[in-house]
């Protein structure tokens, strides 16, 4: 089931990396071949303050760690969007505004108890609060580092009735965006993904994730 269901989400993303980019039309105005403007300047990705991104992506990490929880032998696979608008430039970067949603999030881990038979958790969230640094900005390749904060809502209490369905997340990552022109761009990362209820419950062992993860971003 897990990986039926991680195949599915890579397809889709993998699909939108094959369709066609609709190509944006430039603002009419009186045309000047003699004289090169900024339009005339290639852009690569958001760039200038206010732009705006929209990003689909999917990952999965194969088990987890215990830095911040205490949850061994975990995998967890998500399915997100992400919204992202430069909020100021500099010459070596851009700092860009973050929102997520987590479309779809597949946790299986093992019982706290005698046996430890795997269980199988689905959940969604949100992200609002989150910030992005790009380098290199309008240069075709750009390195990125961003955190974000959100929680994220499970089917059944995690890791048992002792526990929580809201769960608190924390996000911290990296990764590379690489643009083709000012239409659509690939991204490749790696995220430390955390959740945990933030001791509302009786127990909270939260898990702590690798991910590692594929998507696009549209202009």
């Amino acid at each position: 089931m897990r990986d039926r269901l991680f195949s599915i989400v890579l397809l889709g993303v993998f699909g939108l990396m094959l369709a066609q980019p609709v190509s944006a039309q430039q603002p009419g105005g009186k045309a000047n071949s003699d004289r090169k403007d900024s339009s005339q300047v290639p852009r690569f990705g958001a760039v200038q303050n206010g732009d705006q991104e929209f990003s689909i992506w999917a990952g999965g990490s194969v088990n987890s760690v215990q830095i911040l929880a205490r949850t061994p032998g975990a995998t967890l696979s998500t399915l997100g969007m992400r919204y992202s608008r430069v909020i100021h430039r500099w010459t070596k970067g851009t700092l860009k505004y973050n929102a997520e949603v987590t479309l779809a999030s597949y946790l299986t881990y093992p019982e706290f108890k005698p046996g430890r038979k795997r269980i199988d958790d689905f959940g969604s969230g949100v992200a609002p609060l989150g910030f992005q640094y790009n380098f290199r900005p309008n240069q075709k390749v750009q390195p990125f580092i961003f955190s974000s904060g959100g929680f994220l809502l499970l089917e059944k209490p995690f890791p048992d009735e002792r526990g929580k369905k809201f769960n608190f997340t924390f996000k911290l990552g990296a990764g590379i965006q690489v643009y083709h022109g000012q239409a659509y761009g690939l991204i490749i990362g790696y995220t430390f993904h955390h959740f945990s209820n933030a001791e509302t419950g009786q127990v909270n062992p939260g898990v702590d994730s690798n991910l590692l993860y594929i998507g696009i971003t549209l202009l």
